[in-house]
């Protein structure tokens, strides 16, 4: 049987990883945009998603798996200036953007989410939503309130 696993951040990955993967049946994958520390400069995004459309997909054929690129700002990637990274995201070859979402559900979280479900509701652009570690049900349930997908409510988060 051949496996799509839908969520995967190949980078951290060994190729050796990857081809344990493939034998394991995994076919196809989708990495996703995720930087382990908070960036200084919405460039060190862009370098990443760059790094993930070409770099990534190649180690994966030379891995034998197919890797389908998501881009995006994750909420405990937020650098400063990030609308300079999230304006990139235009313009990149993708799949969906992701990994997105929320963590702690600050404002700055918020307006970043939003925007980028702005951005691809406008091209049409699925999305890999994170769900904060605390306050799981809470947290998902303001991005309803929030009306992200498509309304106008104002949200009830506060600055935690």
């Amino acid at each position: 049987m051949k496996i799509f696993d839908t969520h995967i951040h190949s980078e951290g990955r060994s190729v050796e990883d990857l081809e344990k993967m493939t034998k394991e049946g995994i076919a196809k994958a989708i990495t996703c945009a995720f930087y382990p520390i908070e960036p200084k400069f919405p460039e060190t995004l862009i370098d990443l998603f760059r790094k993930l459309t070409t770099f990534e997909v190649e180690r994966g054929r030379s891995a034998g798996m197919e890797i389908y690129p998501a881009i995006g700002v994750h909420p405990r990637c937020i650098s400063p200036n990030y609308e300079k990274t999230i304006e990139s995201m235009e313009e990149i070859e993708c799949v969906a953007f992701g990994e997105i979402g929320l963590e702690i559900a600050n404002d700055l979280e918020v307006e970043g989410l939003r925007e980028q479900l702005k951005l691809a509701k406008s091209l049409d652009k699925p999305c890999i939503i994170h769900t904060p570690r605390k306050n799981k049900v809470e947290d998902s349930e303001n991005i309803e309130r929030c009306r992200f997908f498509g309304g106008n409510r104002s949200c009830n988060q506060g600055n935690r």
